[in-house]
């Protein structure tokens, strides 16, 4: 559930199946759609998006994930192989957030990995997981 007082909105989602995207990427979008909601403001990019185009493999919710990296101008999409399509901003420091969260729960953030490819850690509500280059 997610509450805007100021625009007198409430978003409740519910899901009769485990199956992903989940009710949270659709209460994002919702909540996108109803009130261009977003409480983070995108910065001027220091970086080339580009450069995190890729996919990127990890241990996640008990299995072996592989993560794709896209871009769309300014942003990153993220999918996992499901056909819900995380959109990020950049906020800077090379991490990426998610419009609607400003980046407390739904977050990307890349660094270098000791082998000299990149390694990315996807935040998401509690999980953290690393996922590196393929």
């Amino acid at each position: 559930m997610k509450y805007l007082p100021e625009e007198d909105i409430v978003v409740v989602t519910l899901m009769n199946t485990a199956a992903g995207p989940g009710p949270e990427a659709l209460t994002r979008k919702l909540l996108l759609e109803l009130a261009d909601f977003s409480p983070f403001k995108p910065i001027d990019l220091d970086v080339e998006p580009e450069s995190f185009i890729g996919k990127y493999s990890g241990v996640a919710r008990g299995g072996e994930v592989t993560i794709n990296v896209e871009t769309a101008g300014d942003l990153l999409l993220v999918s996992s192989g499901n056909p819900a399509v995380d959109t990020f901003y950049y906020a800077g420091n090379r991490k990426w957030v998610d419009p609607v969260t400003g980046g407390g729960d739904n977050f990307l953030e890349f660094s270098p990995a000791s082998s000299g490819s990149k390694k990315v850690l996807w935040g998401s509500g509690a999980s953290r997981n690393f996922f590196y280059e393929d």
